[in-house]
């Protein structure tokens, strides 16, 4: 029949592969519920969290989606094929059935009309059982819409003209609904052959389908891209992951040099300032010195200067000078505090 699907075929080992493959996904799915049904809310939770942001794993479970509805759909296909087969060959088991039934109602009359026969003494080579299988024959011809003859015509007017005996009356009534009973015992029988020749027809063109096979093989490709692309996606998850530790390392090195640099400047300018207190501890060691020297010179001076009348004069001139020189250098009277001059030099 024009509705039953052909198109599946594979032998008992392809079916065992294929069923292995749609067992794993089971066994999978069933873990998986199992295990979400014993964890807590947050577990659930964090694991739809990484299904959906984590593309690696949203791409395992995509493609274990998509191989399991493959090999789903073809299991179903098989499955739909093998009932309407099955429904075509109860169908043919019923007409059968009933022309088995119509052929029994058949040998039961013949042996009804034998009885009659039997009963009425009528032998088997007399001229009224050969009218009457002459009549069976015409009945028969009729029945079927067969082509009658014109001298069957008229011998069958003449027999009818002349009478049936009771014997040819009921054996013929009893022909008449065998005729009946042929009639549809052959359409039941016509109608069993017609589907079975589908039935057949159809276990043809399983053997030469792939249906199942192309499923597992389709499923087993889409499995390869897929583990082909999560390859591709973890690969370049470790290149990012690189990149990014590099730039992190750089990132550290710089600051680790500008730290470097800080540091330096910072010293540099510990050592300039050190450079310059010693430089302003020298100068003021070198102007004490100095005014030392001066003033063994002033009090030098003093001692070689000559008449006692002049002692006053010249320490007060000594004294200007001695204030002159402590403006030259940049010196306070606290500097030279104690200081005398000796009255006995002059």
């Amino acid at each position: 029949m024009s509705s039953v699907n052909h198109g599946i075929h594979i032998t008992n080992e392809d079916k065992i592969t294929a069923r292995h493959h749609a067992d794993a996904l089971r066994t999978t799915s069933s873990k998986s519920k199992r295990s979400n049904g014993t964890s807590n809310t947050t577990a659930v939770n964090a694991t739809g969290f990484q299904e959906r942001f984590d593309p690696i794993t949203h791409k395992k479970q995509q493609a274990r989606k998509q191989v399991g509805h493959i090999l789903s759909k073809a299991f179903s296909n098989e499955k739909l094929v093998d009932q309407q087969l099955q429904q075509l060959r109860d169908q043919a088991g019923s007409f059968r059935s009933k022309a088995e039934d119509n052929y029994r109602l058949i040998q039961e009359n013949t042996s009804r009309i034998e009885d009659l026969r039997v009963k009425h003494e009528v032998d088997p080579d007399s001229q009224e059982q050969k009218d009457l299988e002459f009549l069976q024959e015409y009945d028969r011809k009729r029945y079927f819409r067969e082509s009658i003859s014109e001298d069957e015509k008229q011998r069958v007017a003449e027999l009818s003209e002349q009478g049936l005996t009771e014997y040819q009356e009921s054996a013929r009534t009893l022909s008449a609904h065998n005729l009946e009973f042929t009639r549809v015992r052959n359409e039941a029988l016509q109608k069993a052959d017609m589907i079975d020749g589908n039935v057949r027809q159809a276990e043809i063109d399983r053997l030469g389908s792939q249906g199942i096979l192309d499923a597992v093989q389709q499923a087993d490709e889409l499995e390869k891209a897929a583990n082909k692309e999560i390859l591709g996606m973890l690969i370049q998850e470790g290149k990012d992951q690189v990149d990014e530790d590099t730039e992190k390392v750089k990132e550290q090195q710089k600051k680790l040099k500008d730290e470097k640099e800080e540091q330096e400047e910072k010293l540099e300018a510990a050592k300039e300032i050190r450079e310059e207190a010693e430089a302003r501890v020298e100068a003021e060691r070198l102007r004490k010195k100095e005014n030392e020297e001066l003033t063994e010179q002033m009090a030098q001076a003093s001692l070689d200067m000559q008449p006692e009348t002049q002692v006053a004069s010249q320490q007060d001139q000594a004294q200007r000078e001695i204030n002159l020189v402590l403006q030259k250098a940049s010196l306070l009277p606290e500097d030279v505090k104690g200081l005398k001059i000796d009255d006995t030099i002059f």
